[in-house]
């Protein structure tokens, strides 16, 4: 949303709150109080895009550390694959499990962050 942050939306907001109370001429405080409907409407969206925004790093985290586990495991199978037992295998297949449900999860904030959007 460019430039625009919670803070400046609240300091928006405030001062066309109180733009609203000083108005004495009956258009211009019902416009103003349009503006300032408005004005608590974007920073809603702010707010909730702001949540959508810390889920979708929070999983993409989450991922980079999987494939890194992965990556790990992986890497130990190749040099030692003689002694590969069975707790190694179980591993890997819930690493894997865990990754295919975290993915899933990343799109499903994917799909509410474009939802947001065409609102």
């Amino acid at each position: 949303m460019g430039d625009t942050t919670v803070g400046g939306l609240e300091q928006q907001r405030d001062d066309l709150a109180r733009r609203v109370e000083q108005s004495t001429d009956s258009v211009a405080r019902q416009t103003m109080q349009q503006s300032l409907e408005l004005c608590e409407a974007r920073l809603e969206d702010l707010r909730q895009l702001g949540s959508h925004v810390a889920r979708l790093d929070a999983q993409r985290e989450l991922i980079a550390q999987m494939f890194a586990s992965l990556q790990t495991s992986l890497a130990r199978l190749q040099t030692t694959p003689a002694s590969l037992a069975a707790p190694d295998v179980d591993e890997l297949r819930r690493s894997v499990l865990h990754l295919s449900q975290q993915a899933r999860a990343v799109e499903q904030a994917i799909q509410e962050v474009m939802t947001l959007r065409q609102v």
